[in-house]
C-alpha cells in the first residue's frame, strides 16, 4: 500500500511539473477544458510581482565589509 500511494506522489509531484514548466500557448489550450489551468504559476518564483522572494537590496554599510574566509583544516 506504501508503494502505491509513494508511487501516485509521484505521478501527481511529475504532473505539477510539467504543468509548471509547461509553455504559455498549451496551458491556454488547456484553458479550453477547465479555465484554472490556463493560469500560469506566479508565486514562489523570484522573477514574479507577488514579492515572495523580498528585496534584493543590500543593507546599508554592509559593502565596505569584507567577507572572511577561514581555511579547512
Amino acid at each position: 500500500m506504501q508503494i502505491f500511494i509513494t508511487g501516485l506522489l509521484v505521478a501527481l509531484a511529475l504532473a505539477y511539473a510539467a504543468w509548471y514548466w509547461m509553455p504559455r500557448r498549451w496551458r491556454l489550450h488547456l484553458g479550453r477544458v477547465n479555465p484554472g489551468l490556463a493560469q500560469a504559476p506566479t508565486c514562489g518564483a523570484c522573477s514574479s510581482s507577488c514579492n515572495a522572494c523580498g528585496q534584493a537590496s543590500v543593507p546599508a554599510g554592509s559593502a565596505a565589509k569584507a567577507a572572511i574566509w577561514m581555511r579547512p583544516q
